[in-house]
């Protein structure tokens, strides 16, 4: 009992400094040593009694923050900086999260891992769990990059003109790649999975003219998501599997084109709802879903020249 209550002493202590003086160097700290056995820890799984050992049950993270400078700002922390180029290009796995703080950056992934553990703890960091940060910024790139364990893996708000490609995307709980307020963008060539968790690539808040083009994406409950105002973008020959619903658009999304992309064995291929008018559908193949396309409260939209293909239902309207 006495050696039980040191430990207990002795991690309430460790407590004490990982929550007052680590925070002043901006690290995100995380635990999963401090659950009991058997309770789900941050990373998803089951926490070990390991005899009160905590010196592996304790993930500091660090937010890298890249930057236009002379140095690339926290690039060389986990990877090497070209300066002429204002590329950071990863140089092993990292467990921490980066910020683009400048226009005109390239974080090229090289294909190394960034892995996180899902949400942070309640009431021990409200550090947002996104693998790439790119807020308020012009001309980024992304590209050559895993991300595993995320709520987010890449997430643009506010930011244009940026590129974000090759991102191959394991288990993010909100969305593997995010854009809020951002127009003009390309997202491209990404392999993204999940295991019927939300959305594979977001395009929301009057995101507009973006082109999502020739990414795959499977497993997730909306494989490629248009709302909240969201026009003018154009989805091109992607692959979407075993959605809830592989494209949807809704809350006045309208003016889209969806041409050239595969849907297959999802319940709603295309839906689309909500006052999203005068969207293009074209050239798309639908197969084995159990709606191919479902349109409600919604005017103008044109269908042509797609193929369905063993569908329960090719084509509902409302």
């Amino acid at each position: 009992m006495k050696n039980q209550a040191g430990t207990i002493r002795s991690r309430f202590y460790i407590l004490l400094i990982l929550l007052f003086v680590l925070p002043a160097t901006g690290a995100a700290i995380f635990f999963s040593g401090f659950f009991p056995p058997g309770v789900s820890g941050p990373d998803g799984g089951l926490s070990e009694d390991n005899g009160g050992d905590v010196s592996d049950q304790i993930l500091i993270r660090n937010v890298r923050q890249i930057r236009g400078d002379a140095t690339g700002g926290d690039c060389g922390a986990a990877g090497v900086w070209d300066a002429r180029s204002r590329t950071c290009t990863l140089t092993g796995d990292s467990l921490d999260f980066f910020e683009i703080d400048d226009d005109g950056i390239t974080l090229d992934g090289a294909g190394y891992t960034i892995s996180g553990q899902g949400p942070p703890p309640a009431g021990v960091s409200d550090e947002p769990s996104r693998a790439v940060l790119v807020e308020n910024k012009k001309n980024v790139t992304v590209r050559n990059l895993k991300v595993r364990n995320f709520e987010y893996g890449v997430k643009l708000i506010g930011s244009d003109h940026a590129v974000i490609k090759e991102i191959e995307s394991v288990n993010t709980g909100m969305a593997a790649i995010s854009l809020s307020n951002s127009s003009n963008n390309v997202v491209t060539g990404n392999r993204l999975t999940n295991y019927g968790y939300d959305t594979g690539i977001c395009l929301g808040v009057t995101s507009d003219r973006n082109v999502v083009a020739g990414n795959i994406l499977s497993g997730f409950q909306r494989g490629i998501a248009v709302h909240e105002a969201s026009g003018g973008n154009s989805l091109l020959k992607n692959t979407v599997l075993e959605a809830s619903w592989a494209v949807s658009m809704w809350n006045a999304s309208g003016g889209n084109r969806v041409e050239g992309n595969l849907f297959a064995d999802s319940d709603y291929a295309l839906y689309v709802r909500s006052f999203s008018n005068s969207n293009s559908i074209t050239g798309n193949t639908f197969i084995q879903n159990r709606v191919a396309v479902r349109i409600s409260y919604s005017r103008d939209n044109e269908l042509l020249d797609n193929s369905f293909i063993d569908n329960v239902q090719n084509v509902t309207e409302e």
